[in-house]
């Protein structure tokens, strides 16, 4: 037998109650005939819209935020706004953690927490990367590298030169060298050394802008050669180191008085001999005669190198002084 239920009524023995417009579609009818209404929707029979909530048995606006159904406050079912949630949290139905400053746009956000990208970090991925990463040189903090003592930039991509300011402050440090360019005056790894005038010409060595001259030589710039007692302030000093006697001076030095009347002549080489005919010889003989590696001869004009015809080697050379 077959029952036909009253109205509002339904079931094979009439005991489930009917919901109202059956929920509208939008919830479940239990046997009391109420609505269980999905998220979203509310009343008798779910059609008022409502703001969602987290889970099946979850707060409106999961309990973190309000339901704000109209602007002024009252209530119109044609008129959802949603959830409006509170800072810290997020979501249709606040159901999500809020992700600080929203990774402020350098990261995703999940579950409450900041996945960084393109090389941000902290919390909330504000802290930006340091450029070239410190470059393996320094420490990299808020952004900012702190440089290990040898390099410096930005990025601790360059490197410093010798001294201590860079090139000794004599200089231009060339990158990514890290060699000094020396300004004129100035030499050495780092530019603290003072070079010498002319290098010393060779004849001598620098000690930081100073000629230290090599023995035969003498002058700031080792230029002129030694001569003995610097010919007694009596004669030139010659290219071979030896003394041109002014007139009336005389000797290795010039310090010795010449006799009067004629030229005054040193062999400067006593291995060969003078010869007597090669020499324009002057009265009174025999003053051609040379006893020694050292005389006074005579002879008719100044600066003289005697030698013998054929022989490949000069027989002696004269230092000649007036007389």
């Amino acid at each position: 037998e077959r029952c036909y239920c009253a109205l509002g009524y339904s079931g094979e023995d009439c005991s489930h109650k009917l919901c109202p417009n059956d929920c509208s579609g939008r919830g479940v009818c239990h046997r009391d005939g109420t609505c269980a209404c999905e998220s979203g929707w509310a009343g008798t029979d779910c059609n008022t819209p409502s703001c969602p909530r987290g889970g099946a048995r979850a707060s409106l606006c999961s309990a973190h935020g309000n339901c704000v159904l109209d602007p002024h406050g009252a209530y119109h079912p044609a008129k959802v706004y949603g959830c409006e949630c509170d800072a810290e949290w997020t979501g249709s139905a606040c159901e999500a953690p809020r992700c600080p400053s929203d990774c402020g746009g350098h990261g995703v956000c999940h579950s409450g927490r900041c996945f960084c990208v393109d090389g941000y970090s902290g919390r909330d991925c504000m802290t930006p990367p340091c450029p070239h990463d410190c470059s393996g040189r320094g420490q990299c903090s808020n952004g900012t590298c702190t440089c290990q003592s040898k390099f410096y930039g930005a990025g601790c991509e360059m490197e410093r030169c010798p001294g201590v300011a860079d090139c000794s402050s004599h200089g231009i440090c060339s990158q990514p060298s890290a060699q000094c360019l020396c300004d004129g005056g100035w030499q050495g790894d780092d530019c603290s050394v003072r070079t010498c005038p002319q290098d010393c010409n060779g004849h001598g060595k620098c000690d930081d802008g100073t000629c230290l001259c090599l023995p035969g030589w003498e002058g700031d710039t080792c230029l002129y050669r030694t001569c003995p007692n610097r010919c007694s302030a009596r004669g030139a000093c010659l290219p071979s180191s030896l003394c041109a006697c002014f007139d009336g001076w005389q000797g290795s030095d010039c310090s010795l008085p010449a006799p009067t009347g004629g030229v005054a002549a040193r062999v400067l080489d006593p291995h060969f001999p003078l010869l007597e005919d090669q020499l324009a010889v002057a009265s009174p003989p025999p003053a051609s005669r040379v006893e020694r590696a050292s005389a006074v001869i005579a002879a008719r004009s100044r600066w003289r190198e005697l030698h013998k015809p054929g022989v490949e080697a000069t027989a002696g050379v004269l230092e000649e002084h007036s007389m």
